[in-house]
């Protein structure tokens, strides 16, 4: 597991504990999954466009 998939589930467990935006633990898993998919993205974005030479 990713840092930032137990940052995103430590976020989500506080959010469950102390308020009701999350009324069940299939929501919490839901939230992680699509973190854990969005931040891939955004790592596949910079990998591909880092360090490439600008074109003029």
């Amino acid at each position: 597991m990713h840092y930032l998939d137990l940052f995103s589930l430590s976020l989500d467990l506080g959010y469950y504990s102390m308020t009701t935006m999350f009324n069940n633990f299939t929501a919490i898993i839901v939230d992680v999954v699509v973190n854990t998919v969005v931040m891939a993205i955004l790592g596949l974005v910079i990998v591909l466009t880092w360090g490439k030479e600008k074109t003029t």
